[in-house]
Protein backbone atom coordinates (compact mmCIF):
# COMPACT_ATOMS: atom_id res chain seq x y z
CA UNK A 1 0.00 0.00 0.00
CA UNK A 2 2.78 2.46 0.90
CA UNK A 3 4.72 1.25 -2.22
CA UNK A 4 1.12 2.18 -4.28
CA UNK A 5 1.48 5.27 -2.51
CA UNK A 6 4.45 6.53 -3.56
CA UNK A 7 3.90 5.42 -6.92
CA UNK A 8 0.90 7.65 -7.21
CA UNK A 9 2.66 10.45 -5.58
CA UNK A 10 5.55 10.58 -7.90
CA UNK A 11 3.02 10.19 -11.35
CA UNK A 12 1.48 13.22 -10.42
CA UNK A 13 4.46 15.12 -9.65
CA UNK A 14 5.86 13.92 -13.33
CA UNK A 15 2.23 14.77 -14.67
CA UNK A 16 1.84 18.13 -13.15
CA UNK A 17 4.41 19.20 -15.23
CA UNK A 18 1.36 18.90 -18.26
CA UNK A 19 -1.47 18.70 -16.29
CA UNK A 20 -3.08 20.20 -13.17
CA UNK A 21 -5.88 17.71 -12.83
CA UNK A 22 -5.70 13.92 -10.37
CA UNK A 23 -4.92 10.99 -11.09
CA UNK A 24 -7.65 8.66 -10.41
CA UNK A 25 -5.78 5.53 -11.73
CA UNK A 26 -2.26 4.28 -13.13
CA UNK A 27 -1.88 0.98 -15.21
CA UNK A 28 1.15 -0.61 -15.85
CA UNK A 29 1.02 -2.03 -19.62
CA UNK A 30 2.10 -5.47 -19.86
CA UNK A 31 3.47 -4.94 -23.25
CA UNK A 32 6.58 -2.64 -22.60
CA UNK A 33 9.56 -4.14 -22.10
CA UNK A 34 12.45 -1.73 -22.05
CA UNK A 35 11.34 2.23 -21.04
CA UNK A 36 9.23 2.91 -17.79
CA UNK A 37 5.78 3.14 -19.04
CA UNK A 38 2.20 3.89 -16.70
CA UNK A 39 -0.93 4.23 -17.99
CA UNK A 40 -2.47 7.47 -16.11
CA UNK A 41 -6.34 8.42 -16.05
CA UNK A 42 -8.11 11.29 -15.08
CA UNK A 43 -11.70 12.12 -14.76
CA UNK A 44 -11.60 12.97 -18.53
CA UNK A 45 -8.89 11.02 -20.16
CA UNK A 46 -6.23 8.73 -20.36
CA UNK A 47 -2.92 9.23 -21.12
CA UNK A 48 0.89 7.61 -21.07
CA UNK A 49 3.44 8.60 -19.24
CA UNK A 50 7.21 7.27 -20.56
CA UNK A 51 10.41 7.68 -18.55
CA UNK A 52 13.43 6.88 -20.81
CA UNK A 53 15.96 4.72 -20.00
CA UNK A 54 18.35 6.96 -21.58
CA UNK A 55 18.68 11.18 -20.68
CA UNK A 56 19.94 12.30 -24.37
CA UNK A 57 18.02 14.90 -25.17
CA UNK A 58 19.23 15.58 -28.76
CA UNK A 59 18.17 12.18 -30.06
CA UNK A 60 14.36 12.37 -28.10
CA UNK A 61 13.89 15.73 -29.48
CA UNK A 62 15.22 14.69 -33.26
CA UNK A 63 12.51 11.24 -32.42
CA UNK A 64 9.72 13.92 -31.55
CA UNK A 65 10.08 16.49 -34.91
CA UNK A 66 9.83 13.03 -37.07
CA UNK A 67 6.52 11.59 -35.07
CA UNK A 68 5.11 15.10 -35.30
CA UNK A 69 6.53 15.07 -39.07
CA UNK A 70 4.54 12.11 -39.76
CA UNK A 71 1.44 12.77 -37.72
CA UNK A 72 1.32 15.82 -40.21
CA UNK A 73 1.46 13.52 -43.12
CA UNK A 74 -1.48 11.68 -41.83
CA UNK A 75 0.14 8.74 -40.87
CA UNK A 76 -1.36 7.60 -37.13
CA UNK A 77 1.74 7.94 -35.24
CA UNK A 78 1.19 8.88 -31.86
CA UNK A 79 3.02 12.12 -31.45
CA UNK A 80 3.77 13.25 -27.31
CA UNK A 81 1.73 16.05 -26.26
CA UNK A 82 3.78 19.69 -24.91
CA UNK A 83 3.85 20.90 -21.88
CA UNK A 84 2.68 24.72 -21.44
CA UNK A 85 5.79 25.93 -22.40
CA UNK A 86 5.47 24.09 -25.92
CA UNK A 87 8.24 21.39 -24.95
CA UNK A 88 7.13 17.93 -25.36
CA UNK A 89 9.93 16.32 -22.63
CA UNK A 90 10.92 17.30 -19.77
CA UNK A 91 14.19 16.61 -18.05
CA UNK A 92 13.42 15.43 -14.47
CA UNK A 93 16.50 14.69 -11.66
CA UNK A 94 18.48 13.38 -15.03
CA UNK A 95 15.52 11.30 -16.42
CA UNK A 96 13.78 12.32 -19.72
CA UNK A 97 9.64 12.41 -19.33
CA UNK A 98 7.12 12.39 -22.23
CA UNK A 99 3.13 12.21 -21.87
CA UNK A 100 1.72 10.95 -24.79
CA UNK A 101 -2.38 10.07 -25.03
CA UNK A 102 -3.40 6.88 -25.44
CA UNK A 103 -3.45 5.08 -28.65
CA UNK A 104 -6.72 4.64 -30.48
CA UNK A 105 -8.07 1.00 -31.48
CA UNK A 106 -6.62 -2.45 -29.79
CA UNK A 107 -3.65 -3.90 -29.24
CA UNK A 108 -3.42 -8.11 -30.81
CA UNK A 109 -0.95 -10.37 -28.73
CA UNK A 110 1.18 -12.40 -31.35
CA UNK A 111 -0.28 -15.20 -30.82
CA UNK A 112 -3.10 -14.05 -31.86
CA UNK A 113 -2.23 -12.64 -34.97
CA UNK A 114 -3.99 -13.82 -38.40
CA UNK A 115 -3.83 -13.00 -41.52
CA UNK A 116 -6.03 -10.17 -41.43
CA UNK A 117 -3.80 -8.25 -39.22
CA UNK A 118 -0.60 -9.40 -40.54
CA UNK A 119 -1.85 -8.51 -43.97
CA UNK A 120 -2.84 -5.27 -42.68
CA UNK A 121 0.70 -4.47 -40.82
CA UNK A 122 2.71 -5.39 -44.09
CA UNK A 123 0.85 -2.80 -45.58
CA UNK A 124 1.34 -0.25 -43.17
CA UNK A 125 4.87 -1.06 -43.07
CA UNK A 126 5.34 -0.23 -46.81
CA UNK A 127 3.26 2.89 -46.62
CA UNK A 128 5.17 4.21 -43.69
CA UNK A 129 8.75 3.35 -45.46
CA UNK A 130 7.39 5.19 -48.75
CA UNK A 131 6.60 8.21 -46.43
CA UNK A 132 9.35 8.34 -44.47
CA UNK A 133 11.73 8.48 -47.15
CA UNK A 134 10.82 12.01 -47.92
CA UNK A 135 11.34 13.04 -44.33
CA UNK A 136 13.10 16.34 -44.13
CA UNK A 137 14.10 16.18 -40.70
CA UNK A 138 18.03 15.76 -40.50
CA UNK A 139 20.76 14.50 -37.81
CA UNK A 140 19.13 10.79 -37.50
CA UNK A 141 22.47 8.70 -38.29
CA UNK A 142 22.77 6.00 -40.26
CA UNK A 143 23.26 2.50 -38.40
CA UNK A 144 26.56 1.30 -37.71
CA UNK A 145 27.53 -2.07 -36.20
CA UNK A 146 31.14 -3.00 -34.82
CA UNK A 147 31.66 -6.71 -35.15
CA UNK A 148 34.56 -8.11 -32.40
CA UNK A 149 34.70 -11.56 -32.56
CA UNK A 150 37.23 -12.08 -29.40
CA UNK A 151 34.80 -9.01 -27.26
CA UNK A 152 31.75 -11.32 -28.29
CA UNK A 153 33.10 -14.43 -27.28
CA UNK A 154 34.34 -13.22 -24.39
CA UNK A 155 30.97 -11.97 -22.96
CA UNK A 156 29.60 -14.77 -23.89
CA UNK A 157 31.82 -16.83 -21.84
CA UNK A 158 31.18 -14.45 -19.48
CA UNK A 159 27.36 -15.40 -19.39
CA UNK A 160 27.93 -19.02 -19.58
CA UNK A 161 30.47 -18.75 -16.31
CA UNK A 162 27.15 -16.75 -14.72
CA UNK A 163 24.34 -19.71 -15.52
CA UNK A 164 26.49 -22.14 -15.20
CA UNK A 165 27.34 -20.87 -11.11
CA UNK A 166 23.45 -20.31 -10.16
CA UNK A 167 22.24 -22.66 -7.71
CA UNK A 168 18.86 -23.20 -9.31
CA UNK A 169 18.48 -22.75 -13.17
CA UNK A 170 15.04 -22.05 -14.87
CA UNK A 171 13.95 -23.72 -17.74
CA UNK A 172 14.99 -20.37 -19.70
CA UNK A 173 18.51 -20.48 -17.99
CA UNK A 174 18.83 -23.32 -19.66
CA UNK A 175 17.57 -22.44 -22.97
CA UNK A 176 20.25 -19.37 -22.72
CA UNK A 177 22.96 -22.11 -22.26
CA UNK A 178 22.28 -23.80 -25.26
CA UNK A 179 21.59 -20.71 -27.23
CA UNK A 180 25.08 -19.45 -25.84
CA UNK A 181 27.08 -22.15 -26.32
CA UNK A 182 26.05 -22.82 -29.96
CA UNK A 183 26.67 -19.66 -30.89
CA UNK A 184 30.02 -19.60 -29.09
CA UNK A 185 30.73 -23.05 -31.65
CA UNK A 186 29.05 -20.72 -34.42
CA UNK A 187 31.17 -17.44 -34.69
CA UNK A 188 34.61 -19.99 -34.09
CA UNK A 189 34.02 -21.31 -37.44
CA UNK A 190 34.11 -18.08 -38.45
CA UNK A 191 36.53 -15.80 -39.76
CA UNK A 192 36.52 -11.77 -39.08
CA UNK A 193 33.02 -10.29 -40.23
CA UNK A 194 31.85 -7.03 -41.60
CA UNK A 195 28.56 -5.20 -41.22
CA UNK A 196 27.95 -2.20 -43.68
CA UNK A 197 25.08 -0.55 -44.21
CA UNK A 198 25.10 1.34 -47.86
CA UNK A 199 24.23 4.81 -47.13
CA UNK A 200 22.89 5.20 -50.40
CA UNK A 201 20.14 2.54 -49.62
CA UNK A 202 19.12 3.92 -46.28
CA UNK A 203 16.45 5.52 -45.06
CA UNK A 204 14.82 6.48 -42.16
CA UNK A 205 13.12 3.66 -40.15
CA UNK A 206 10.43 3.14 -36.94
CA UNK A 207 13.30 0.78 -35.74
CA UNK A 208 11.15 -1.14 -33.79
CA UNK A 209 8.02 -2.68 -35.74
CA UNK A 210 6.48 -5.44 -34.29
CA UNK A 211 2.68 -6.04 -32.91
CA UNK A 212 3.62 -4.77 -29.46
CA UNK A 213 3.65 -1.38 -31.52
CA UNK A 214 0.80 -1.23 -33.53
CA UNK A 215 -3.10 -0.77 -32.36
CA UNK A 216 -6.14 -2.29 -34.85
CA UNK A 217 -9.17 -0.55 -35.41
CA UNK A 218 -11.70 -2.02 -37.78
CA UNK A 219 -9.45 -4.29 -39.43
CA UNK A 220 -6.68 -1.41 -40.54
CA UNK A 221 -3.58 -0.19 -38.26
CA UNK A 222 -4.99 2.75 -35.70
CA UNK A 223 -1.62 3.78 -34.34
CA UNK A 224 1.91 3.34 -34.20
CA UNK A 225 3.99 3.80 -31.19
CA UNK A 226 7.50 3.94 -29.39
CA UNK A 227 9.43 5.63 -32.06
CA UNK A 228 12.65 6.31 -29.57
CA UNK A 229 14.96 3.82 -31.84
CA UNK A 230 14.58 5.31 -34.99
CA UNK A 231 17.84 5.46 -36.95
CA UNK A 232 18.70 4.90 -40.90
CA UNK A 233 19.01 1.39 -42.99
CA UNK A 234 17.79 -0.59 -45.89
CA UNK A 235 13.63 -0.93 -45.93
CA UNK A 236 14.42 -4.21 -46.56
CA UNK A 237 16.30 -4.28 -43.29
CA UNK A 238 13.25 -3.43 -41.31
CA UNK A 239 11.62 -5.75 -43.11
CA UNK A 240 14.01 -8.51 -42.14
CA UNK A 241 13.73 -7.57 -38.30
CA UNK A 242 10.15 -7.71 -38.66
CA UNK A 243 9.98 -11.47 -40.26
CA UNK A 244 12.14 -12.79 -37.75
CA UNK A 245 11.26 -10.79 -34.53
CA UNK A 246 7.54 -11.08 -35.00
CA UNK A 247 6.63 -13.81 -37.30
CA UNK A 248 9.93 -15.95 -36.54
CA UNK A 249 10.31 -16.76 -40.27
CA UNK A 250 7.41 -18.45 -40.54
CA UNK A 251 6.53 -19.47 -44.19
CA UNK A 252 2.85 -18.92 -44.59
CA UNK A 253 2.89 -15.61 -42.12
CA UNK A 254 6.09 -14.17 -43.70
CA UNK A 255 4.24 -14.30 -46.84
CA UNK A 256 1.34 -12.39 -45.92
CA UNK A 257 3.26 -9.85 -44.39
CA UNK A 258 4.95 -9.24 -47.57
CA UNK A 259 1.97 -9.41 -49.51
CA UNK A 260 0.97 -6.98 -47.95
CA UNK A 261 4.07 -4.46 -47.96
CA UNK A 262 4.17 -4.99 -51.48
CA UNK A 263 0.95 -3.59 -52.54
CA UNK A 264 2.70 -0.29 -51.05
CA UNK A 265 6.31 -0.47 -52.16
CA UNK A 266 8.68 -2.66 -54.79
CA UNK A 267 10.81 -5.23 -52.81
CA UNK A 268 12.73 -7.82 -54.78
CA UNK A 269 14.36 -10.75 -52.95
CA UNK A 270 18.06 -9.50 -54.20
CA UNK A 271 17.37 -6.79 -51.46
CA UNK A 272 16.25 -8.77 -48.78
CA UNK A 273 18.97 -11.30 -49.48
CA UNK A 274 21.60 -8.69 -48.94
CA UNK A 275 19.33 -7.26 -45.74
CA UNK A 276 19.18 -11.03 -44.34
CA UNK A 277 23.42 -11.51 -44.41
CA UNK A 278 23.94 -8.40 -43.01
CA UNK A 279 20.79 -8.05 -40.27
CA UNK A 280 21.99 -11.54 -39.62
CA UNK A 281 25.51 -10.76 -38.82
CA UNK A 282 24.41 -8.17 -36.46
CA UNK A 283 22.47 -10.18 -34.58
CA UNK A 284 24.60 -12.95 -34.21
CA UNK A 285 27.52 -10.15 -32.30
CA UNK A 286 24.62 -8.91 -30.46
CA UNK A 287 23.78 -9.86 -26.78
CA UNK A 288 21.74 -7.20 -25.82
CA UNK A 289 19.22 -9.51 -24.65
CA UNK A 290 21.46 -11.52 -22.62
CA UNK A 291 22.67 -8.09 -20.98
CA UNK A 292 19.10 -7.19 -20.21
CA UNK A 293 18.57 -10.58 -18.35
CA UNK A 294 21.56 -11.09 -16.60
CA UNK A 295 23.19 -7.82 -16.68
CA UNK A 296 20.11 -5.44 -15.57
CA UNK A 297 17.66 -8.07 -14.23
CA UNK A 298 14.70 -7.09 -16.54
CA UNK A 299 12.76 -10.67 -16.47
CA UNK A 300 10.04 -9.39 -19.00
CA UNK A 301 12.92 -10.30 -21.74
CA UNK A 302 12.93 -13.78 -20.91
CA UNK A 303 10.33 -14.90 -23.19
CA UNK A 304 12.55 -14.05 -25.94
CA UNK A 305 14.96 -16.46 -25.26
CA UNK A 306 13.97 -19.66 -27.22
CA UNK A 307 14.54 -23.49 -26.66
CA UNK A 308 17.36 -25.17 -29.26
CA UNK A 309 20.52 -24.21 -30.41
CA UNK A 310 21.14 -21.37 -32.05
CA UNK A 311 20.47 -21.10 -36.20
CA UNK A 312 21.85 -18.36 -37.96
CA UNK A 313 19.27 -15.80 -39.16
CA UNK A 314 21.02 -16.11 -42.69
CA UNK A 315 20.22 -20.18 -43.07
CA UNK A 316 16.71 -19.43 -41.48
CA UNK A 317 15.83 -17.06 -44.17
CA UNK A 318 17.30 -19.48 -46.94
CA UNK A 319 14.58 -22.05 -45.77
CA UNK A 320 11.82 -19.12 -46.19
CA UNK A 321 13.06 -17.66 -49.61
CA UNK A 322 11.32 -20.42 -51.55
CA UNK A 323 7.99 -19.02 -50.31
CA UNK A 324 8.62 -15.83 -51.02
CA UNK A 325 10.68 -14.92 -54.04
Amino acid sequence: MVAKLKMKTEMQRLFGHWHAAPILSIEIPTSGTINDVRIVATDTDRYVLRIYRHNDTERVELEHAVVHWLAEQGFPAVAPLPKPDGATYHLDDGRLVTLLPCAQGVQVARSELGPAEIAAMGCCLGELHGIMRHCPVEGIPVAKFALNRDETLAEIDRFLDRIEALKEKSESDENALCRLATRRDWLLSRGCDEVEIDPRAAQLLHGDYQESNVFFARGQISAVIDWDKIYKASAAWEVIRTLDIMLRFSADTSRVFLDGYRQKQDLSIVELDRAAHLYGLMRAYDLWLFREIYDRGNERMRQFVYPGEFVPIEEQFLALRPHIA
